[in-house]
């Protein structure tokens, strides 16, 4: 960890920072691995198991140093999924009631996390880790308990789509704009009424074809008036081939239509909470549809349905949103460097399972740092190199950097020197990138296998010094 003001206590504070470092050094979460020596890895245990180092106090750090990021972006944009971590290899050696429980289908063992990005709207550079919510489910919950339209909104699970937006909005100041960006778990009547001010607005993806009310005053379903509005604008897009869901490499052209509707409150049995909550919504609704002369035999149209509090004033801010939300992609990879070809945190051996919780937040911080990189790859993220790196290890990347150029144009650095961009070049060839534009970019695994060789190789630079 970066600041030694974690703890009250000054020795856990460092240990923190010692495990932190080996993390990012090894860029893996096994504890074996990553120690030393015996010392330190029983060090690195008695530290997880601590009791007075709580979940609490390495979220306020990540927290801390994400507000610390954000103050510099005029806008920012919330980026908020959850994940699952699966422990059920370890079912036989995990203490009981130790911080794990049900997951999936109820026959997984392991802890949930609901995590919130902050990204910069400008220029989609990664500010940090504005919220973590980490929580098990003790029992099976096969089914839907009578009382449930009785539970307060805070005690059900859902609220922490709408907590992590509010404790977001703390860390901003009066002057930024926030939007919260969600996917479909997001879409909850609640979120539309708690989260939106002067300034923070919501942009979540459709899951429910909701009952509106069109400017008219008609009753609608949401899909079918969405797809009845005239096309205002389109856009050439380049699909990626994804065998997993049958889908072919080529170029679509995708149809944007978007207009204001009012959502209706559910017509089901009404949730307590609900009762306060108005009957509708004013609200904007976009749907990007594939057009079906662009869609590959045998393929199914790309289709994606948003709804926002943000005013459409033209095709041009919708296509904005649409954009904004492609950047979920960021919290995916988030996690995905975390688990099997990442930190392989789901591989950790530890016997509690609220140790493991907490060695997965001091985790996410060495994955911030690989996502940063990969963001810096292409030059367009603003973040100082001295906010990710050290003064000696801008010195070991700037005698690295030489022996990884070539002796053509091509394949020298290409970015300005000292800058974030300039490292994440030397990092991604350390990973195995071989220099060349015409080359698929890095990915955060290729970073993550660079920044490990690069922690080696200024390890054993100073060790000469």
């Amino acid at each position: 960890m970066s600041q030694s003001n974690v703890f009250a206590d000054r020795r856990l504070a460092q240990r923190s920072i010692q495990l932190a470092e080996r993390i990012k050094e090894k860029g893996s979460c096994i504890i074996n691995q990553v120690a030393r020596n015996w010392s330190e890895q029983m060090g690195f245990y008695r530290l997880l198991q601590n009791e007075r180092v709580s979940e609490s106090c390495l979220i306020s750090h990540l927290r801390s140093s994400c507000q610390a990021r954000m103050a510099g972006s005029k806008e920012v944009l919330i980026l908020s999924d959850s994940s699952d971590f699966d422990y059920s290899w370890a079912r036989h050696r995990l203490e009981d009631s130790s911080g794990l429980g049900y997951i999936g289908n109820h026959k997984g063992l392991g802890y949930y996390l609901h995590a919130s990005l902050a990204v910069d709207a400008q220029n989609g550079a990664l500010l940090g880790k504005s919220d973590a919510k980490l929580w098990h489910r003790p029992q099976k919950n096969k089914q839907v308990s009578p009382s449930l339209y009785q539970t307060d909104l805070e005690e059900k699970e859902s609220y922490r789509w709408i907590d992590s937006c509010l404790k977001s909005k703390s860390l901003a100041q009066p002057t930024q704009s926030l939007t919260f960006i969600q996917d479909r778990e997001g879409d909850i009547y609640a979120s539309f009424v708690l989260v939106p001010e002067p300034g923070r607005e919501l942009l979540v993806r459709s899951k429910h074809d909701r009952s509106i009310l069109s400017p008219t005053g008609a009753k609608r379903k949401l899909f079918e008036y969405l797809q009845e509005q005239p096309c205002r604008g389109s856009y050439p897009l380049a699909v990626r081939a994804e065998p997993r869901q049958n889908r072919s490499a080529h170029t679509a052209v995708m149809e944007l239509r978007y207009c204001s509707i009012e959502i209706q409150r559910t017509t089901k049995p009404s949730f307590r909470y609900q009762r306060s909550f108005p009957l509708s919504i004013p609200i904007r609704a976009i749907e990007v549809r594939q057009r079906a002369d662009t869609v590959p035999a045998g393929e199914s149209p790309i289709l994606w349905r948003l709804l926002t509090t943000h005013q459409i004033t033209d095709w041009r801010d919708a296509l904005r949103f649409v954009y904004w939300y492609t950047l979920r992609w960021i919290i995916e990879d988030f996690f995905r460097l975390l688990k099997k070809k990442g930190f392989q945190l789901e591989k950790a051996e530890l016997e509690s399972g609220y140790a493991l919780r907490k060695l997965g937040l001091i985790t996410m911080d060495s994955a911030i740092q690989v996502m940063q990189l990969r963001q810096a790859r292409d030059g367009n993220a603003e973040i100082p190199l001295e906010e990710v790196f050290t003064e000696p290890e801008i010195d070991s990347l700037q005698a690295i950097t030489p022996t990884l150029e070539g002796n053509t144009e091509k394949l020298k650095n290409p970015h300005p020197p000292k800058s974030l961009a300039w490292a994440s070049w030397t990092i991604a060839r350390l990973g195995g990138w071989k220099g060349y534009r015409s080359q698929r970019p890095p990915g955060v695994i290729t970073f993550r296998r660079g920044l490990e060789r690069f922690k080696d190789i200024h390890r054993g630079i100073q060790l000469r010094l």
